[in-house]
């Protein structure tokens, strides 16, 4: 698999925005199934039988494999971040 299938799969997979760091075990869980599904179906897309094998080979999920540098917040930080950039809508749904 290319670097560029590769890359395609993790931008696919989970799109748009930060990541959200999950409260719980069960929601870190299905975010994590969640990705590895979307995966699964864009390297089936592409047609790219060996893609998911790798995506899984190289820790792209981060709920399966979370990166020391990266920070991700809760949905509420970041829905009070939106309000208090003055959005009119802070909401989720």
């Amino acid at each position: 698999m290319t670097s560029r299938t590769h890359g395609s799969l993790g931008r696919r997979a989970h799109q748009p925005g930060d990541a959200i760091e999950p409260r719980r075990g069960e929601a870190r869980e299905l975010f994590g199934a969640t990705w590895d599904a979307a995966a699964q179906a864009n390297a089936a897309a592409l047609d790219a039988p060996d893609a998911c094998q790798q995506f899984n080979a190289t820790h792209w999920n981060y709920f399966r494999y979370p990166e020391a540098g990266d920070t991700p917040s809760s949905l509420f930080d970041q829905l009070c971040w939106l309000r208090d950039a003055g959005l009119a809508s802070d909401d989720c749904y």
